[in-house]
């Protein structure tokens, strides 16, 4: 993650007086078409689409695009209900919007919480932003002039089982990071804000997206985990510690070392140790494509040795 924008605000939901003057919606209106469901306020669809239609008829075209992107938060990047725009959707949207932060840590937070959270169930539906999961995931695995064909479920986990080191695209010398953010506050990583919940991420271990080499095993406190579900509700001192935080992030740059992208034989071993640990195992077991082995570098005595035994093989060949 790289750049200075916090963005502690995004759990601060607007009131809806404030949001109906954004949307130019009647304040009245506004507070009646504010529903709940199960425990989250918001708008449903259908009532924004509404006022979409009666913007587009008078020319509003500000409040227009203002609706149709609390829509594309609540419908799309932030899906909680089908047909809500939820309040935690509606609180992202206002701080892009009124505060202007990043869009990235949230949707970030999303996606590894929708991970997790699948992970630890052990089966269920990501709720993230796929069309942007997926578009991330073909642009570092696949060369970009790859023609990629539509796939059936065991042929993607056949594909991305197959894939080594030297197929993925580590580092985009497009992107020319100077600067990431390794931590905020008095945690040892930086804790993501989202609108399922909170969850650490540990940029020390996507150096080598930005260009840094792996060079070893990290520390163990670089490597803590931190999950808050419910927005909170259980532990609301710890999400107070968590919006604080961004408030003084660490960052580093220059003395991360020469960017090569490259990852050392020490790191490399420990993600082999880290990957018996946690049981990274897959099922499938016939890849995609073969590959053929690196040559063995072989000394010139060696070369010799061979030689002379392949003559001494000959000969007794042609006296049997």
């Amino acid at each position: 993650m790289k750049g200075r924008t916090p963005y502690n605000r995004i759990r601060q939901v607007p009131e809806v007086e404030m949001l109906a003057l954004a949307l130019n919606i009647p304040i009245s209106d506004a507070l009646a078409n504010w529903k709940k469901r199960e425990n989250l306020f918001g708008f449903w669809r259908a009532y924004l689409e509404e006022e979409a239609e009666r913007l587009f008829v008078i020319h509003h075209w500000d409040a227009l695009a203002n609706i149709l992107a609390l829509l594309i938060y609540g419908l799309v990047l932030f899906p909680t209900h089908e047909g809500f725009i939820d309040s935690a959707a509606t609180s992202i949207f206002w701080a892009v919007w009124k505060d202007k932060q990043s869009l990235v840590p949230p949707l970030l937070a999303d996606t590894f919480h929708t991970l997790h959270t699948r992970h630890q169930k052990k089966n269920g539906m990501l709720i993230c932003c796929l069309p942007l999961l997926y578009n991330w995931l073909i642009s570092y695995v696949f060369k970009p002039d790859a023609h990629i064909s539509e796939m059936s479920d065991g042929e993607w986990a056949r594909t991305l089982v197959s894939l080594s080191s030297k197929d993925i695209i580590w580092y985009r010398h497009k992107l020319n990071v100077e600067e990431i953010i390794i931590s905020c506050g008095n945690f040892p990583n930086v804790p993501l804000i989202g609108s399922k919940g909170c969850i650490s991420y540990n940029p020390m271990l996507a150096l080598r997206q930005f260009g840094y080499p792996m060079r070893g095993k990290p520390d163990d406190k670089e490597l803590e985990e931190m999950v808050l579900n419910d927005m909170g509700t259980n532990d609301p001192f710890l999400l107070c510690k968590i919006i604080r935080s961004w408030e003084k992030m660490h960052t580093k740059g220059t003395e991360l070392i020469k960017k090569n992208d490259a990852a050392r034989v020490p790191y490399q071993q420990w993600i082999s140790e880290r990957i018996k640990v946690v049981k990274l195992h897959f099922p499938i077991e016939i890849p995609i494509k073969s590959t053929s082995p690196e040559p063995v570098p072989v000394s010139l005595e060696e070369v010799e040795e061979l030689r002379a035994m392949v003559a001494k093989l000959g000969k007794e060949k042609d006296d049997l």
